[in-house]
């Protein structure tokens, strides 16, 4: 187990670097395009010094980007060279209306000054990238002050204003993508660790448990050997929530039959039909509160210590069953213990449906329905 904080360590590592190679690529791309323009434009172009500069800044900067020491420097060098490229990347901005003429068709610097705001959206989150973002924006707006002049009309101050909302959606949006990348490929990495383990374990320690459960005397130690088998289940049924922030169903169901056996001492077996979907937290509280009440009556009036909970889905419905074969009940005569309260209105809160099978002597099967989507 002590393996696995090196493992992600490794793989956000790598992530890092993929992440940081797409941004260079984009770089790079961007101002080879800047050149192509600069060239092709250069009619229009009425400081030629301060263009050519500002294309060698800027190719400056993406050169270094490409030594090969770059991607394994400090943080400190790094937060260094993002700080140098959003410089040049504001000056371009700002220097747009001094480089071009007034019939210019393109901003000088073009997507250029965008790498700047990826490259701190998608180390230092979506924060940051607005922030960066804005940077650009403001850079633009000095420069309609000090440069262009001129009188403010409505359609201007909704270019300058544009300039900085776009690129701060862009950092937002360059942000978000790699935060939720980052949550996915943990999860990956954790799912395929979970695996390693899991192979081993089935072959090995949830076997052993089974022959302890079968062959003790000791009711104690029969009632650990259930316990840790299913708290070794549920660990195996995956992780506690997927990278959107659900809950699988499997995990929530196994979930319940550990509480159940470590509650009651029952003795819960969980049958899941994949693929079970995952559930919004809320929701998914709700079905495991359901489950471990359905498990909480087997305990209390059933008059055994054994129960299923299958489980299975379809398109619309998650179908969720628990089982005892014990003493049952008459549904006609006796009213369903606890089932109305605890059980049937935490189900129709979901939007779902619940049926009570039970005869005297033959044991009792509450079945749920809940929808997938919510009401």
């Amino acid at each position: 187990m002590a393996a696995a904080p090196t493992t992600e360590i490794g793989e956000a590592g790598a992530l890092d670097s993929g992440l940081d190679a797409a941004v260079r690529a984009f770089r790079t791309a961007a101002w080879a395009w800047l050149t192509v323009v600069t060239l092709l434009s250069y009619a229009s172009i009425e400081q030629p010094v301060a263009a050519a500069l500002g294309v060698l800044a800027a190719g400056a900067v993406t050169a270094v980007w490409w030594l090969p020491s770059s991607p394994a420097c400090s943080d400190q060098v790094r937060q260094r060279l993002v700080t140098a490229e959003l410089l040049v990347g504001a000056a371009l901005v700002a220097a747009d209306g001094w480089v071009y003429d007034d019939g210019r068709a393109q901003s000088f610097g073009g997507v250029w000054p965008l790498a700047g705001v990826l490259a701190v959206a998608v180390r230092s989150g979506r924060r940051a990238g607005v922030s960066a973002g804005l940077v650009l924006g403001a850079a633009r707006a000095v420069g309609e002050v000090v440069v262009v002049r001129g009188e403010w009309s409505a359609t201007r101050v909704l270019a300058v204003a544009s300039t900085g909302v776009l690129f701060g959606l862009a950092g937002w949006a360059a942000g978000w993508a790699a935060g939720r990348i980052r949550i996915a490929e943990r999860l990956a990495a954790r799912s395929a660790a979970r695996a390693e383990v899991a192979a081993e374990l089935h072959d090995g320690v949830l076997q052993t448990l089974a022959v302890v459960q079968r062959r003790s005397d000791d009711p104690d130690l029969v009632r650990l050997a259930y316990s840790q088998e299913a708290e070794l289940r549920r660990y195996l049924a995956g992780p506690d929530e997927t990278a959107s922030g659900d809950v699988p169903v499997e995990v929530l169901l196994r979930a319940a039959a550990a509480d159940a056996i470590s509650r009651f001492g029952l003795r819960v077996e969980v049958a899941a039909v994949p693929p079970l979907p995952a559930m919004p937290a809320a929701r998914g509280a709700a079905l495991r509160g359901v489950v471990g009440e359905c498990l909480a009556n087997v305990a209390k009036h059933a008059g055994t210590d054994r129960a299923v909970v299958f489980a299975e889905a379809d398109d619309r419905c998650l179908h969720v069953s628990v089982t005892d074969e014990g003493a049952g009940f008459d549904p006609g005569a006796v009213r369903e213990r606890g089932i109305e309260d605890s059980i049937r209105r935490r189900v129709e809160g979901l939007g779902g449906s619940t049926t009570i099978r039970a005869r005297p002597s033959a044991g009792t099967t509450v079945v749920v329905e809940i929808p997938l989507e919510a009401r």
